[in-house]
This record gives structure tokens, sequence and C-alpha cells, in this order.
């Protein structure tokens, strides 16, 4: 049923508008690593992640050195590099939290669980993103308007960490009781899927 899915997709999309051939391409290239190429992917998030979360260490401790001095700037920098160090923790395991039952990829390690697990916490330490925002934000009243450090910690701030912290959460939470996270073919190894639970493992339509 799915390779016979895949060849009516393939000759014409667009029954199927939600997917797109490159879409396709991807999932077949992705079918078609060989294991040494499977563990290349699985290990080459795991230096970046540690290179980035070196550097938010460094960040939060030289921090913690002028305590008494924190600014808007710094809290919003120092928020965001928390988030980064569980971001990129989650993302490098993630990888090996796919079910092991019905992946197809060698070093997976884990079940439905363990990568709901981590698409959860992929998607709520997401905040990182958020907290970019908010620092562009900051340099714009500041820079720009000239809005001083005391009048932003007291009416922009909060709600700025409320934004940063709660949107990503919040869909976090949503998407695990909607029960929409599962493995992806490619990207995150787990987050959102498209992946058809009453079929076949081959049956990926949305990746």
């Amino acid at each position: 049923y799915a390779a016979r899915m895949q060849d009516e997709l393939m000759s014409n999309p667009f029954h199927f508008p939600f997917v797109d051939r490159h879409n396709i391409t991807t999932m077949d290239s992705y079918r078609q690593l060989s294991d040494t190429q499977q563990i290349v992917l699985s290990l080459l998030p795991i230096p970046s992640a540690i290179i980035s979360i070196l550097g938010s260490t460094a960040i939060i401790y030289l921090a913690k050195q002028r305590r008494k001095e924190w600014t808007p700037y710094t809290r919003l920098l120092v928020a965001m590099s928390v988030c980064d160090i569980a971001f990129s923790t989650s993302l490098a395991s993630a990888t090996f939290l796919r079910p092991r039952e019905t992946s197809r990829r060698i070093w997976a390690f884990g079940n439905d669980a363990t990568c709901s697990y981590a698409a959860f916490m992929i998607q709520a330490t997401s905040a990182g993103v958020w907290y970019q925002g908010m620092l562009t934000i900051y340099f714009l009243l500041t820079a720009r308007y000239g809005i001083k450090n005391a009048v932003i910690a007291k009416r922009v701030e909060p709600w700025m960490h409320l934004l940063a912290i709660g949107f990503p959460i919040g869909t976090a939470i949503l998407g695990a009781v909607m029960g929409i996270y599962g493995e992806r073919a490619g990207g995150a190894a787990c987050y959102v899927s498209g992946y058809d639970k009453d079929s076949s493992p081959d049956a990926w339509f949305v990746q």
C-alpha cells in the first residue's frame, strides 16, 4: 500500500497538495542510507551541541561573577543560555530515543514514550530562539528609542519572559496532549511527526 501510495504521489502530487516531491525524495534518501551513514548522522549533532553547551555555560559563569550588576540584557542573555543548554542536550540525544520496535534507524534505543519526551523537550526548550527575539527587541528599545533599563525592567521585561517561556512550553504541552509527537524521517529525530500510526512504518507522508 505504501509503495502504491508513493508512486501515485510522485506521478500526480496535486492529488495531495500537502505533500511535495522534495519530501518524498528526502524520505527515500533517508531509507537508503547505509549503517555507516546513519552512525555519522547520529553522531553529527553531538560536537556542535558540546560547543554550544560550553559557550552558554561560559556566558552564565561570566554573568554570575557580576550578579549585582545585572540588567535586563544580562537576564535575557542568561535565560537564553540556559534554554540553549537544554535544547542542545535534547537535540543531540533525540536520535538515540527513537522507538526501537518501529524505527528503521540503528542506535534507536527508546520507545514511543522516550521519543515523545525528546520531542516535548525540543519544543519546550526552543524558548532560546524566542529569547534571541527578545534581545533584538531590547536593542531596539535601548539603541533606537533610548528607553532606560529601569523602565524596561519594570514594564517590558516581565512580558518578554512570559512570552519567551510561555509559548514554547504551552505548545509543547499542547502537542503532548494531542499526541502529535513521533519519529521523523529526517531533521530532528523525534518531533511533530506526519507519521500515520494506523499504517505501516513505510507510510511517512509529511516529514
